[in-house]
């Protein structure tokens, strides 16, 4: 795999997690989910809403093909891969409230897993690009 061909990998993982987020951001709406989850604190839901900034910047530098915004997003979504393996009842009794929600969680989380193994693709040693 050449660097040109990590760059855009890179892209492409950054497209989806924008463009993945904002489906799931309105399901969240329709499912009390998310940012309108009625039993979140207010302390919860400033942190929340703090925290989207950073996702924002953190997907602008994977976009950039930035190595550490790649690793801190695969280090930041493996607590949650855990937790989908080793806690799945919990998990399941708190994502899954209705059908919507239950596409939503699976499309979210195949989509996670996606845009981690197009990540891990991108640390390989770039292989030099080829004069044609």
């Amino acid at each position: 795999m050449t660097l040109t061909e990590q760059r855009s990998i890179s892209k492409i993982a950054a497209g989806l997690l924008i463009f993945g987020s904002i489906p799931a951001t309105s399901i969240n709406y329709f499912t009390n989910q998310g940012f309108w989850h009625p039993g979140y604190s207010r302390t919860g839901l400033i942190a929340l809403i703090l925290f989207q900034p950073i996702y924002a910047l953190m997907v602008y530098f994977i976009w950039q093909g930035k190595r550490w915004a790649k690793i801190l997003f695969i280090v930041l979504c493996t607590p949650g891969f855990l937790a989908l393996l080793f806690d799945y009842k919990r998990v399941t009794t708190i994502a899954f409230t209705s059908p919507l929600a239950i596409t939503n969680f699976i499309a979210q989380t195949t989509l996670s897993i996606t845009v981690v193994i197009l990540l891990l693709l991108t640390f390989r040693r770039p292989a030099p690009d080829s004069i044609a």
